[in-house]
């Protein structure tokens, strides 16, 4: 996360605005942050995830020229991310990587909670 931090202050001292769009989590081996077999349990892939879509809404929130903070869309199910190419079908293979903030049910997984924490934090401390 520190890289992404820094990037967002590069841009900030340029004076360029920084927008975080279409951002999903891949969550499966071999993309990042679930890439070693430990995290492959369910319960590490969410919090893994979770810390990733927090950590980058932590550096928009603390960078004044970040102005926007964008998912790439909200369940699993429709994901292109779903091993099955976005056809909304429930692919169960090692490619699907749960990338998004609710499951193919619509029940939201532990990054939605995050975000949704973090936000109402960023909300009390402005009021």
């Amino acid at each position: 996360m520190d890289g992404v931090k820094e990037q967002f202050d590069k841009f900030a001292a340029l004076g360029i605005k920084v927008h975080v769009t279409e951002i999903d989590v891949g969550c499966s081996f071999p993309t990042l942050p679930c890439l070693f077999p430990s995290s492959f349990a369910p319960a590490s892939r969410q919090i893994a995830q979770a810390d990733v879509y927090s950590g980058v809404l932590q550096h928009c929130l603390d960078t004044d020229a970040c102005t926007v903070y964008q998912l790439w869309g909200s369940t699993d199910k429709y994901s292109w991310r779903d091993g099955d190419w976005g056809a909304g079908g429930k692919f169960s293979s090692w490619y699907n990587q749960y990338s998004l903030i609710f499951d193919y049910d619509f029940k939201p997984k532990l990054a939605a909670y995050s975000i949704l924490g973090m936000l109402a934090k960023k909300k009390a401390e402005t009021a």
